[in-house]
């Protein structure tokens, strides 16, 4: 059994349709697909947040949506239409409801290390919060990497500096200092760059403007371009100068 990203089409009642790109734990014998109730329920949490004024009274796992088809349904090429969702959708043929008894323990930190302890809630809270910010962002490297197999991790750390560089200038009010990357890093650069012009309504991406709720600031763009750039330095000294690639690689679709 391994962790693996599936794009899952839920319903959440009435004719209100959902795609999302979870990672679950999955049988490859069996074929079966193991979600977690409480993730797909915070899925869902921030889903209501975003949209308020969706209603939202059920959760039914339908089947699983093909692959081009759920890139297509990120916010930046556009909605499916119903139709599409039924020829690119392959059912879910059984469901059961696992409840596994054992307790899960957490290691905690000593007490003397508050700062650590106050430091989790607001990681998860911020990745919570930026979610799909982070996935847009990747998704964009991964592209590259797929494309160019040779690109490394220290290119794409270079990239996230110049333009950690970029926003967080602007946040600070000052005039941001034009990059000019080479070869592989330019690339990555270059497609990060346009997500992010994309995300603070300065431009369209493939040919979409961003709606209101999709628009982040400057230095909510610098806050997310480092913490994908402290994944990538974390993951390059654990696996090496392609630990961070392979990594991501495996959750992004």
């Amino acid at each position: 059994m391994h962790a693996r990203k599936f794009p899952l089409l839920l319903h959440l009642g009435g004719t209100t349709l959902l795609t999302l790109g979870l990672t679950c734990r999955y049988c490859t014998p069996c074929e079966y697909i193991i979600a977690h109730q409480h993730e797909l329920e915070r899925e869902i949490a921030i889903f209501r947040d975003l949209h308020p004024d969706v209603h939202v009274d059920d959760l039914f796992v339908v089947g699983t949506v093909g692959r081009e088809m759920w890139k297509r349904s990120l916010g930046m090429n556009g909605a499916l239409s119903l139709e599409e969702l039924r020829e690119h959708t392959s059912d879910i043929k059984d469901e059961r409801m696992l409840n596994d008894p054992r307790r899960v323990w957490i290691r905690a930190e000593p007490k003397e290390n508050d700062r650590y302890q106050e430091s989790v809630p607001m990681a998860v809270e911020f990745q919570e919060r930026y979610l799909d910010v982070l996935q847009n962002i990747e998704f964009a490297i991964v592209e590259v990497h797929r494309d160019h197999p040779e690109l490394l991790d220290y290119d794409v750390d270079a990239a996230l500096e110049a333009l950690v560089s970029r926003y967080g200038a602007e946040a600070r009010g000052r005039t941001p200092r034009e990059h000019s990357l080479p070869g592989l890093r330019g690339e990555v650069y270059d497609a990060v760059l346009s997500v992010c012009e994309w995300r603070i309504g300065r431009a369209p991406l493939d040919g979409r403007p961003a709606v209101d709720e999709q628009r982040k600031t400057a230095e909510e763009l610098a806050a997310c371009l480092k913490r994908i750039r402290n994944s990538v330095q974390r993951w390059t000294r654990e696996r090496g100068r392609q630990g961070y690639l392979t990594f991501v690689a495996r959750y992004v679709m």
